[in-house]
């Protein structure tokens, strides 16, 4: 069992270790240190009359870790705030910018400790000579050499010198990047969901100023002659046009797909069809005519707008028919949604997160990773639960 710590720690300390978790810095740092570590270890052995005694073992551990305690205080890093300019508004005055935006309590409980340290030390300098002096003697004391004050003195200083170099390079090379790189992740998180909220409610601006059309037909002309369709009907036209797209170039295909995905999702929240139609009708039209991404599209933007507690459900049945990445965009566009506005909690996180694997798996162009990974940010911000998601 102690096989995989073991390999593990001579991973981070060996310098052609290739653990992400280890910069060469920091493997080049451990190798030093351990190295002086040992050779300390092998001269103390030497020094000791009866050898390398358990005791004498013990309290050069001892030594080792009280000073990398102390090194790890003095080497916890520093909270940095850059005050945006406010140009003299209040709008103006957003959040400070921090190198690390997590709690900062270690920082100052190591700030305060260390001037606590410092203080004591400068206060009572003059009476560390004979503290020293008497913690040598219980050392000696303890490992059986009797007399001999420099070994117990050497045993405190070299060890404590050791492990202070060693806690405060390690904290420093090591806790300060990984501090620093999990606030510029949570950045990153946050200017994502950001930008997946405001493209929701974009979406459901121009639905709210857009005037629905009539809710169970329509009137369309069809070789010269006025026809009235089903609202059904007009679904799967409007699916059909979507579909004839995928002929045309990338700056009119765009549109075409939005316009028709729109027109079904006006069918929707006007009543003409149900969500549960379009769940129903996707799998049958893409076995016939393979119409089901701009029904699913129309279902997701639907989604967006007017959220429901089983269209969670809705989504998860119709997301695997789904091939075009323009659907699979409104498809997270509708899970953001569902999730920001509490429709979706907690126990429907593995859900949601299966729907988003399964699309990085099929594989996924830049930004369709973009809005995954602003889809999945969304789903931690509220519900504190990260989706655990391949490949991001």
């Amino acid at each position: 069992m102690l096989n995989k710590p073991l390999t593990d720690i001579l991973a981070l300390v060996s310098p052609t270790s290739k653990t992400p978790d280890a910069s060469p810095d920091l493997r080049k740092a451990n190798l030093l240190f351990w190295t002086l570590v040992a050779v300390s270890l092998v001269t103390l052995g030497k020094a000791s009359p009866d050898g390398l005694t358990g005791s004498n073992l013990l309290w050069a551990l001892a030594c080792l870790a009280v000073g990398g305690v102390a090194g790890f205080l003095f080497g916890v890093p520093k909270v940095t705030q850059n005050k945006r300019p406010t140009g003299g508004k209040a709008e103006d005055a957003k959040e400070d910018d921090q190198t690390f935006e997590r709690n900062n309590n270690l920082t100052e409980i190591s700030d305060w400790l260390t001037k606590i340290i410092v203080g004591l030390t400068l206060v009572n300098l003059a009476k560390i000579p004979p503290l020293l002096r008497q913690l040598a003697t219980i050392i000696n004391n303890g490992t059986g050499a009797g007399s001999d004050f420099g070994l117990g003195l050497a045993i405190v200083l070299c060890f404590f010198s050791l492990g202070f170099l060693l806690g405060h390079v390690n904290t420093q090379l090591f806790l300060a990047p990984a501090f620093s790189r999990a606030a510029r992740e949570a950045r990153d998180a946050k200017a994502k969901a950001e930008l997946v909220e405001a493209e929701i409610s974009r979406t459901t601006r121009s639905f709210t100023q857009g005037a629905a059309e009539s809710v169970e037909q329509r009137e369309i002309h069809v070789a010269g002659e006025k026809t009235v369709v089903s609202a059904k009907e007009q679904a799967l036209a409007a699916a059909k046009r979507a579909f004839e797209a995928n002929s045309l170039p990338d700056a009119k295909k765009i549109p075409k797909k939005e316009e028709a995905a729109s027109e079904i999702a006006h069918l929707v929240l006007s009543g003409g069809i149900t969500k549960d139609w379009l769940v129903v009708e996707a799998p049958r039209q893409a076995a016939l005519h393979h119409l089901q991404d701009g029904l699913i599209a129309g279902l997701a933007m639907a989604i967006s707008v007017a959220p429901e507690p089983q269209d969670l459900q809705r989504l998860a049945r119709v997301a695997d028919l789904v091939n075009w990445h323009n659907a699979r965009h409104k498809i997270c566009l509708a899970l953001a949604k569902l999730f920001s506005t509490g429709v979706a909690g907690k126990a429907d996180v593995p859900q949601a997160t299966a729907i988003l694997t399964n699309f990085l798996r099929v594989g996924v162009d830049q930004p369709l990773r973009e809005k995954i990974q602003g889809t999945a940010a969304v789903i931690a911000r509220s519900t504190g639960i990260t989706p655990d998601l391949p490949n991001l």
